[in-house]
């Protein structure tokens, strides 16, 4: 029978009649184009064209493995149908996140990365990132890979004992000087909680339940109380 042919087919030089036939089926029978191969290639291909029967004599690869023995650098893992059980660990979200970064968005400024949202990654397909270990979030993964365009608090979650005063003074002046380059009539008209919402700093009132008038007082000392 042809299931019999096929088991002792692939008894002997299983990974490379693998690879000739992949590419015959790739290239000459299915005419594959690099988009249908992201959209296609999983195990349920294989099964679809009889090709799992040499896995079992194959020890330690991966169905990634293979794609990339076939086509050396050319794909990516994430960039697939189906990304491996495990596959998010900090190492693999740091190499996705550059990827992203740097081949596909050709983001060159702090100002397009931290335009990165989730949409972002589901447009790439790398949105899977958000379920596994990688560090906490994507935004930890992007700010400890450019750690010297971010503060801490642009795109961390900080924790509680972060906002020490030093630390408070630097996210207030950079929000009031850096960010917003407000006078002292802007401060007046717009420092608030609205504000701090907007700009991710909502954190230092509820971190440390000091006050509005308190934590400018910290940035600015002696500032007089009409200005908030």
């Amino acid at each position: 029978s042809s299931d019999l042919f096929l088991a002792y087919f692939w008894m002997q030089n299983s990974y490379n009649k693998l690879l000739i036939c992949l590419k015959w089926l790739i290239e000459e029978h299915l005419k594959l184009t690099d988009e249908d191969i992201k959209k296609q290639y999983s195990m349920i291909f294989f099964k679809k064209h009889k090709l799992t029967g040499a896995f079992p004599y194959l020890k330690g690869v991966h169905l990634f493995d293979i794609l990339n023995k076939l086509y050396p650098n050319k794909y990516k893992e994430w960039e697939l149908v189906s990304v491996p059980r495990n596959f998010w660990d900090k190492e693999n979200a740091t190499k996705a996140m550059e990827w992203l970064v740097k081949e596909k968005l050709n983001a060159n400024n702090p100002e397009d990365i931290k335009k990165i949202t989730v949409n972002t990654l589901k447009k790439y397909k790398i949105k899977s990132i958000l379920m596994d270990k990688c560090g906490g979030s994507y935004k930890n993964t992007l700010s400890n890979i450019y750690k010297d365009s971010y503060h801490e608090w642009e795109y961390k979650k900080t924790e509680k004992s972060y906002w020490t005063d030093d630390n408070i003074k630097k996210a207030i002046i950079w929000l009031i000087e850096e960010k917003n380059k407000f006078s002292k009539e802007d401060i007046k008209r717009h420092f608030g909680t609205s504000l701090l919402k907007k700009n991710g700093l909502m954190c230092i009132l509820t971190s440390t339940n000091k006050s509005i008038y308190e934590i400018i007082n910290i940035a600015y000392p002696n500032t007089d109380r009409s200005v908030v």
